[in-house]
């Protein structure tokens, strides 16, 4: 977990922070989510760096006025007396570990994606990305300077990786904690959501490992899932590999999915929250296709295929028999 330290020297929080969540909102939110414990810290951190950012307020003082005070100090007999800093003395540590850190953090290379929007996306090495709304996709300092080709995902992407042979042998790795892909093939979907994550392989192969559990080698069709509340994972072997990347073309899939389910896919790609009446309604299953590009055409035909009322309020998407 990471501690205030951590994130005081964190540049996409600080950014997160000072832009009043305007910058790397994605990242931030999802990892809050993870552990209650996580807002605390967050609180904490962030007030220190806007207390920080406020000038500090000192009595009037002229520089007569400090150089005779300096040469007062200079007549007395020097004694050295051991304490602990003032709360004070320990701001001004952090702040000078803070500005260190900023000048001395690596370059960070990053895209984001806001609500209802998709972006297409060419690496370095001339991986294509398919980056889905809310998402975010990033890598620090210069690309593969140590070797590997390195990145990190919050939300959900596509990747149709280069070939290792192509570079070296250089690997390609996609961080999306607590997921660690080995990319050992070429064409693959992955999530990092809050409640889940997951990776479905379209072709080549890939190798996943999740906090706590075994490596997995993934095949053509195998869509593994680890589930944050269980933190266990499975693998699955999957007939209609659409179900999992028709977003790229701006169409959502359903095959006997359940409404609570599509409810969590709403609010991730369009940030409005999902109410649903009741307990029966949220399982009610739907199975077939709709189109993606417009969020009212969306939440319309969802409510039409499962014989529901659908209604967009202001910030809300209301699902009522």
């Amino acid at each position: 977990m990471q501690t205030i330290e951590d994130l005081l020297v964190d540049d996409r929080f600080v950014e997160w922070v000072l832009s009043d969540g305007q910058e790397h909102n994605a990242h931030w939110q999802a990892w809050i989510k993870q552990d209650e414990k996580h807002q605390a810290v967050v609180e904490q951190a962030s007030a220190l760096i806007l207390d920080l950012r406020q000038p500090s307020v000192v009595a009037p003082a002229t520089d007569s006025a400090w150089q005779a005070l300096q040469q007062q100090l200079e007549l007395q007999p020097r004694v050295e007396v051991r304490q602990l800093p003032s709360w004070w003395q320990v701001a001004a540590a952090i702040a000078v570990l803070f500005s260190l850190a900023w000048l001395l953090w690596p370059i960070q290379h990053e895209y984001q994606t806001a609500y209802g929007e998709l972006q297409q996306l060419i690496l370095p090495d001339g991986t294509e990305v398919d980056l889905r709304a809310n998402s975010t996709l990033w890598w620090e300092g210069d690309w593969a300077e140590g070797g590997i080709r390195e990145i990190y995902l919050d939300g959900e992407a596509y990747f149709q990786v280069t070939p290792a042979a192509d570079h070296n042998g250089m690997a390609f790795v996609v961080k999306a904690d607590p997921l660690h892909v080995q990319v050992l093939g070429t064409g693959f979907n992955v999530v990092n959501r809050p409640e889940r994550a997951a990776v479905t392989l379209i072709e080549g192969k890939v190798e996943v490992l999740a906090s706590g559990t075994e490596k997995s080698e993934l095949r053509p069709n195998d869509h593994y899932i680890w589930q944050a509340a269980s933190q266990k994972d499975k693998i699955q072997t999957i007939a209609n590999p659409k179900l999992y990347t028709s977003w790229r073309e701006q169409i959502w899939n359903f095959e006997q999915t359940p409404l609570r389910e599509i409810a969590q896919q709403l609010e991730h790609d369009y940030g409005k929250a999902v109410v649903i009446a009741d307990a029966q309604l949220a399982e009610k299953k739907l199975s077939g296709s709709a189109p993606a590009k417009n969020l009212e055409s969306l939440v319309k035909g969802i409510g039409t295929s499962l014989g529901v009322k659908a209604q967009i309020k202001s910030n809300q998407i209301i699902f009522t028999p």
